[in-house]
């Protein structure tokens, strides 16, 4: 659960603002925010880049439940009652009274009532795309799951100053990290 208060909850909605004009990509409106907003510290920094990216993947199922698409502040209020199922009493003293009225439209939609697009979080027309390739409803919702999810860490060896193993050894033995050859190149370890 990401741990907002006053701060990052507005830096939330500043840089999320920025976001969706979808003006410019998303880690660089992200660096140029924070790059203008040196106060902010790098816990702040991860909370609020968290959550901003926590938003825009689930911007389909949010918008759902919000019945339109949303701004940054109603956007925000959905994913603190959607993805990360925040009570209003969670939230603190600094959840604004003008967001009220948005928590509880959020709490009483059931996702389990959404179409399989909302449900799998993907486009409509990927969706129908999908379906008509004759994948299942399943199948569409574990895509949509698995891309939810965040991706693997894969590194690659410099194999001119060390071996792969050598590699897996030693982050072993320093990090205590359990690395697995990947079967898709001989220099890379996941």
């Amino acid at each position: 659960m990401i741990a907002l208060n006053n701060n990052r909850y507005h830096a939330t909605i500043s840089v999320l603002s920025e976001m969706l004009v979808f003006a410019a990509p998303s880690d660089a409106t992200m660096s140029r925010f924070f790059r203008s907003n040196p106060n902010l510290g790098g816990q702040d920094r991860h909370m609020i880049a968290e959550c901003v990216y926590g938003i825009l993947r689930n911007k389909i199922r949010l918008e759902w439940v919000l019945g339109s698409p949303g701004n940054a502040r109603s956007l925000l209020t959905a994913y603190l009652v959607v993805v990360e199922r925040r009570n209003l009493r969670e939230c603190g003293d600094w959840f604004p009274d003008t967001e009220k009225d948005t928590f509880a439209l959020c709490k009483s939609k059931k996702l389990a009532e959404a179409p399989v697009y909302v449900r799998a979080d993907l486009p409509e027309w990927v969706v129908a795309d999908l379906i008509a390739g004759g994948m299942s409803d399943a199948d569409i919702l574990a895509l949509g799951a698995g891309l939810q999810g965040a991706a693997a860490l894969d590194l690659r060896v410099n194999s001119l100053k060390a071996k792969r193993e050598q590699v897996a050894a030693e982050l072993k033995d320093v990090g205590g990290i359990d690395t697995t050859p990947t079967p898709y190149s001989p220099w890379a370890c996941v």
